[in-house]
């Protein structure tokens, strides 16, 4: 997905997990998929490395069947 409203910045989380969360939310209303299968995977190409590139900038990214 490569639109300019499908990018977040200035995003608050408290945590990783929060985080993916909320980008996961933001994905569901654009995509209409459900916001838990994006944020599980998500969260499970995190576990495979950090997306986090440093300075509070990261590209949190996951392959999906549906898309």
């Amino acid at each position: 997905m490569t639109r300019p409203d499908a990018v977040l910045y200035r995003l608050k989380a408290t945590n990783k997990k929060h985080l993916l969360q909320k980008l996961s939310d933001s994905l569901a209303e654009k995509t209409g998929l459900e916001s838990r299968d994006i944020f599980d995977r998500l969260f499970e190409r995190e576990k495979l490395g950090s997306t986090g590139m440093g300075s509070g900038i990261a590209i949190p990214h996951a392959r999906m069947e549906n898309i």
